[in-house]
């Protein structure tokens, strides 16, 4: 018994003594990879001059891009209009330079009233697709009184390659609309009596009535 249990304790101190020698080689063959490794970096890295010359240049910055703008106008060809008459009104779209804003509708209407005082002739709609600009619109004045109108454009502009939906919006000054334009033109003052109207001039007065005319001292 005791010569096998020395021969026990002989060999456990044996195999302790291999666990330790090859923990001890696993870290030298460690630092020795660790060490490799820092070398072949040193050599690649450059020299520490050229990392701390000049720094990398700053980008240049963006130019300044275009910014959209347009406008619209609505334009009549007169201020006063005859009951009967045609009223010219023209659409013009300006554009700034290197923007683009094709038009996808156009619409036109006369505004605030709620009874139109004007018929539209040509285009038949209040809204189209213009073709081109300018557009022309055609209305019939059909009662006396005032009126304006109001052109709106929706499309797509563009500018720098940045597409977006966007409106513009016109506005006439008002439009009076008359029985008689020779009344206004001769600056007198005309006054509707259901069908007949009185002229008031400095030392008379005249009344039209049934086609009839007299005239009355003052």
């Amino acid at each position: 018994m005791p010569i096998t249990l020395a021969a026990d304790n002989a060999a456990g101190r044996s195999s302790s003594a291999m666990r330790i020698a090859r923990r001890s080689l696993l870290v030298i063959v460690a630092a020795i990879i660790a060490t490799a490794g820092l070398t072949l970096l040193w050599i690649t890295l450059p020299p520490a001059t050229a990392l701390s010359a000049s720094p990398a240049p700053m980008p240049e910055p963006l130019a300044p891009t275009v910014e959209f703008s347009a406008t619209l106008r609505l334009t009549p060809d007169r201020a006063r209009v005859e009951v009967g008459q045609v009223l010219i009104l023209t659409v013009e779209l300006d554009v700034v330079e290197g923007c683009g804003y094709p038009i996808m509708e156009l619409t036109v209407v006369e505004a605030g009233n709620n009874t139109p005082l004007f018929a539209r002739i040509d285009p038949s709609k209040d809204t189209i697709f213009p073709d081109v600009f300018p557009s022309v619109w055609s209305f019939r004045a059909l009662r006396p009184g005032t009126a304006t109108f109001s052109a709106e454009t929706f499309g797509e502009g563009n500018c720098d390659g940045a597409w977006f939906w966007h409106y513009e919006n016109a506005r006439t000054d008002e439009i009076a609309c008359l029985l008689y334009t020779s009344d206004a033109a001769d600056e007198r003052s005309s006054v509707d009596l259901g069908g007949r109207r009185i002229i008031k001039k400095k030392n008379e007065e005249v009344e039209i009535d049934d086609g009839e005319q007299k005239n009355k001292k003052r």
